[in-house]
């Protein structure tokens, strides 16, 4: 039986790190041993079918699995998201957005750093330094070292980039920072949730397959905190203005 025909490639990628999830205390030689037995030594009983439909009712996946690791981190994730949300509806107003194909690298530049700077606020960064334009990789937005610097890349600022990929990659990559200074203890978050994101860096990686490392960097708790953060801000945004302005800005752009 295939459990994952009826899924996409991402769907099914979610299930498996849930299935990974439920077998944390596994050795790698365990995950070779069929599933059935290695179901069976865990005292799963349940319907693993049942199971990985019930993943998929919710529409936001990032949203339910903080939820799911108890109210200390349901909230710290909203921690800053309502004052970024604002300061993006500002310096990402609808007539900015409607006019960005007209305007200039620099005039791009400077909104980001405007708005990076009142992330930062909303945040309570301790070591904001500001932002680094870089060339990267095409695959690679941005990334944050820890350094109080977000590194970007360049290419964001084409007039053909939609604006909005902006604002969630800055959100997205200053909220690594304020992960990085809670584990320094910067801030005033639980211990739980310290301990979540210390553990977080410690498996942080990209180099193994999801299959064998399925915490290693989409599913690591870093990762679904700052993407929570980076959508929120996009749906907070969008949804007061998007059906006064979408079709004004559609009409324009013919």
């Amino acid at each position: 039986m295939n459990l994952f025909k009826d899924m996409n490639k991402a769907e099914a990628t979610f299930a498996l790190a849930e299935i990974a999830s439920a077998l944390l205390p596994l050795t790698k030689a365990e995950l070779y041993s069929p599933i059935s037995k290695i179901l069976e030594k865990n005292g799963v009983g349940f319907s693993v079918k049942d199971w990985i439909a019930g993943l998929f009712q919710s529409e936001d996946k990032d949203k339910r699995i903080i939820q799911e690791f108890g109210s200390d981190f349901s909230e710290a994730r909203d921690f800053g998201i309502d004052i970024c949300i604002e300061a993006a509806k500002e310096k990402f107003s609808p007539e900015v957005i409607q006019h960005w194909a007209d305007m200039s690298s620099d005039e791009h530049e400077r909104i980001c750093r405007m708005y990076a700077a009142d992330v930062a606020d909303a945040f309570e960064l301790k070591a904001y330094k500001g932002i680094l334009f870089e060339e990267m990789d095409g695959f690679t937005l941005g990334t944050n070292n820890g350094d109080g610097f977000i590194h970007l890349n360049f290419k964001m600022l084409s007039a053909m980039e939609t604006p909005l990929k902006l604002v969630d990659t800055i959100t997205h990559e200053l909220r690594h920072q304020y992960q990085s200074e809670c584990v320094q203890r910067l801030h005033d978050v639980s211990e739980e949730v310290i301990k979540e994101w210390t553990k977080g860096y410690e498996i942080y990686t990209t180099d193994q397959p999801w299959a064998y490392d399925p915490w290693g960097y989409q599913y690591n708790p870093l990762e679904i905190d700052a993407r929570y953060a980076g959508e929120s801000v996009i749906r907070g945004m969008t949804k007061d203005f998007i059906n006064e302005n979408i079709h004004a800005w559609n009409g324009n752009n013919k």
